[in-house]
């Protein structure tokens, strides 16, 4: 069963069909607010240049910098570490499927008399 998308991605799936990286959905955000790379660098201590380089997917987001960018223009560091869902995601997908059989084994569904 597929999990439901999180609701700023069904947002901007209405603007930007497909999916998105984190840069992309971190600048959308941010524009969409009318923030600036100089308003995101004084509030997080990340320089605008490094900024750059993560909306532009030329640099790599660590969780620190992600909840710090998160922070700054509204969105959770998931969101932007995973904008088109973990379950999504191929890095995980197999770690996923392993571990869904799993939890299945251990953790049981027990069907509730009615």
């Amino acid at each position: 069963m597929k999990k439901p998308k999180n609701e700023l991605l069904e947002m901007l799936e209405e603007f930007l069909p497909g999916e998105m990286t984190s840069g992309e959905v971190i600048k959308a955000k941010r524009k969409n607010y009318g923030i600036t790379l100089e308003e995101v660098s004084e509030a997080t201590g990340i320089s605008q240049s490094n900024l750059s380089l993560y909306e532009n997917n030329k640099k790599s987001l660590g969780y620190v910098q992600a909840t710090k960018i998160g922070l700054a223009v509204g969105l959770h560091p998931m969101t932007i570490l995973f904008p088109n869902g973990i379950e999504n995601d191929e890095r995980f997908s197999d770690v996923a499927d392993k571990a869904s059989k799993l939890l299945e084994r251990k953790i049981p569904f027990k069907k509730v008399a009615g």
